[in-house]
């Protein structure tokens, strides 16, 4: 009895150690597979210095102020104006399409001549900020003016976007926007992103 007690301690001492090796040889193999995958963060940041800068319009697309910004654009501000934000610069579509931007607003951006793709500092443009947001209508209309929906704002896109608010939306108002907004984005053709979000 002592004897196959041993033998099977060996036997299982030997299982463990070959179930060892072959996960460190999985997991070098991963590794190396990971390192050779494209980094996440976007090497060079978009330049913007050839855009207008004009805080004031901007700020008053981020507070949802449509007659600020329609008497701004009236009175020769650009409808591709940038801001600094502190690190980095956000397009005045980009913001009038974001959270407290509305579809009026966007529209009006546009028909003032407004660069549907004009990019942020991060390489995202006005269809991005409608996804991050929940923005259905805003992008709807961003679409029909031919937004690219899948502009890469530092390794991710809309539709990466829209997926990860619609996984962590709380409620069933904000589920319905995120959800739609997921759906406009597919059927505009956006790819998945190549990674998940891990934050």
């Amino acid at each position: 009895m002592k004897r196959r007690s041993i033998w099977a301690g060996a036997r299982n001492v030997k299982v463990f150690a070959a179930m060892a090796v072959l996960a460190l040889l999985i997991g070098a193999f991963g590794l190396s597979l990971f390192a050779a995958l494209p980094r996440y963060v976007a090497p060079v940041r978009v330049k913007l210095e050839n855009r207008p800068r004009n805080d004031r319009i901007v700020q008053a697309a981020a507070d949802g102020d449509l007659p600020a910004v329609k008497r701004m654009l009236d009175g020769g501000a650009s409808p591709n104006s940038i801001a600094d934000f502190g690190d980095e610069y956000v397009g005045l579509l980009s913001t009038a399409s974001g959270a407290q931007g509305s579809e009026p607003m966007v529209r009006m951006l546009l028909d003032r001549g407004a660069d549907v793709n004009g990019p942020d500092f991060w390489g995202g443009n006005a269809a991005t900020s409608a996804a991050v947001a929940g923005n259905p209508e805003a992008l709807r209309l961003l679409v029909d003016h031919g937004a690219d929906v899948n502009a890469d704002d530092d390794g991710a896109n809309a539709l990466a976007y829209a997926e990860n608010q619609l996984r962590e939306a709380k409620g069933e108002n904000e589920r319905r926007r995120y959800a739609t907004t997921f759906a406009i984005l597919r059927k505009a053709g956006a790819r998945p992103s190549l990674f998940p979000f891990i934050w």
